[in-house]
């Protein structure tokens, strides 16, 4: 029995375009999954893709092992008729499905047991007009930022290199460049989607614009299974950054907090900022903040010494790939698969003393490591567009606030879950209740009204016009009207899931 990793490097050298399950594995195929694989074979077109049949039964492509799935058969597709054929032949035969595109979902609706579309072979580019780059739907940002750095430009794209941008941006997609230039889905122009109907449908302010609408916001794995983006990207120079760190007792922690909050989400536009709270060591927290300006080194850093009182603040000027380098951390090109849950808040009026002193007291019960709070500033251009402009709903933040606990064995799973989840019921009376959809939470009880709050009802009109049998579906996909609003921990177990990452 091979490793997954001798399996992938026979993928490598199979001869793109023709299915690798052919002959005895084929047929050996079709008997231990009960599916019709000929004919799915037989509809997959020359350079439309390839079935990918592993002969390992561990092999997956999850990111979260807390959530790992493996399926039965994977279509590496390498064109959009591959998606649309595919899409058929699963509809066809009532086959369950998700799609994956660069792989990095916080609750792993990117696997199946049955049937994984892998979308990470569409990654051709090309170059517009007035700056406009396209890219398939299997690009990741590091690949994205590469592209628009070679033309001297940049994308307003989030801080880790592996996340595709199919996800990103279609939840909405929060980075270092936010505040001058908006978020991810603010600076898509179009997007190529294939439909529940298997069609190739191009979306944009013209075209299919209420699904252009519902695209930017809603996530991925509710319309349909994007194939291509076209994103704005702007010319921005070099940037400067900043960061301050400090290690200090509970009361002295909150006024550092309430600082930045203060000032992060008013600073100058072109300044983004972010603060991260986490256990220092006994009866202290630590607290980190760092950010990003398209303006001068020196006036980032006369921003940020007016308010962070106590804390060495260090800048420097770079390069945008430099700066991207730097967020991006040690490590952060490459994707490593980790045991992880993360939740997250919107803060939408200022965190009062009290609640932000149960962050920094619930912080304490924890040992050092055990969650990271990091808080995201928003305002700026993120804040321009109306609340109903597009399917992201969250204008009004001030910042969110994302939970994250990581751990390295399957066992300690449970203990791990019980914390976060005491964690974030501690903080539910500071905060606003709604939620980020690119951080998904399976426990959320009201998840649709948490991620798009008032905007939800344009979207179900929409799930029921472009896909009326919801046949685009997973755990926390946008429901069609009348459908249940809730879910729970108790539907993680279930296979059904249909996604887009």
């Amino acid at each position: 029995m091979s490793t997954r990793r001798e399996f992938g490097a026979r993928l490598i050298k199979a001869v793109a375009g023709y299915a690798i399950a052919t002959g005895p594995l084929l047929r050996s195929l079709e008997a231990q999954t009960g599916l019709p694989i000929g004919d799915l074979r037989s509809s997959l077109g020359a350079g439309d893709g390839v079935i990918l049949t592993p002969d390992d039964s561990k092999y997956t492509e999850s990111y979260n092992l807390r959530t790992r799935l493996v399926p039965e058969v994977r279509v590496l597709c390498q064109s959009a008729k591959g998606v649309a054929a595919t899409i058929l032949w699963a509809k066809a035969n009532k086959v369950s499905f998700s799609t994956r595109g660069a792989g990095h979902c916080y609750e792993d609706f990117s696997q199946n047991l049955k049937l994984v579309i892998d979308t990470r072979k569409l990654t051709a580019s090309e170059w517009g007009s007035n700056g406009l780059l396209s890219v398939g739907s299997g690009t990741t940002l590091g690949s994205l930022y590469k592209l628009a750095d070679a033309r001297g430009r940049a994308f307003p794209g989030g801080s880790c290199p592996t996340v595709g941008v199919a996800g990103h941006c279609m939840g909405g997609g929060y980075g270092r460049l936010s505040r001058p230039l908006g978020l991810a889905c603010d600076n898509v122009t179009s997007f190529e989607i294939v439909d529940a109907r298997g069609k190739i449908l191009t979306t944009s302010a013209t075209q299919n614009s209420d699904l252009f609408w519902a695209l930017r916001g809603s996530g991925g794995g509710s319309f349909g299974v994007v194939t291509k983006f076209t994103f704005q990207t702007h010319s921005i120079g070099k940037v400067s950054t900043y960061s301050a760190s400090w290690t200090l007792g509970v009361s002295e922690a909150v006024k550092v907090f309430r600082a930045w909050q203060s000032w992060a989400p008013h600073a100058p536009n072109e300044i983004t900022s972010t603060m991260t709270v986490s256990k220092g060591g006994a009866g202290k927290i630590r607290l980190h903040s760092s950010g990003q300006s398209t303006g001068s080194e020196t006036k980032l850093r006369n921003e940020v010494t007016s308010w962070a009182k106590g804390a060495a603040v260090s800048t420097k000027t770079r390069t945008s790939m430099e700066a991207i380098d730097l967020f991006a951390g040690t490590g952060g090109w490459v994707l490593n698969p980790v045991y992880m849950k993360g939740r997250s808040d919107y803060v939408k009026k200022p965190m009062s003393e009290e609640g932000v002193a149960a962050l920094m007291n619930e912080m304490l019960k924890l040992s050092v490591g055990a969650i990271s709070a990091m808080c995201d500033a928003y305002g700026g251009k993120i804040a321009e567009p109306e609340a109903d402009a597009m399917a992201f709903a969250h204008r009004d933040a001030l910042y969110s606030i994302q939970y994250y606990s990581q751990w390295s064995t399957a066992s300690q799973t449970s203990s791990k879950l019980a914390m976060s989840r005491a964690f974030y019921k501690a903080l539910r009376p500071y905060v606003s209740g709604y939620a980020y959809v690119n951080y998904p939470d399976l426990e959320l009880p009201d998840y649709a009204r948490a991620y798009w709050g008032d905007n939800l009802p344009r979207l179900q009109q929409i799930k029921q016009k472009y896909d009326p049998d919801n046949l685009f579906r997973h755990k926390q996909s946008v429901p069609l009207p009348g459908a249940s609003l809730s879910s729970s921990i108790r539907s993680i177990a279930l296979p059904d899931l249909f996604a887009f990452d």
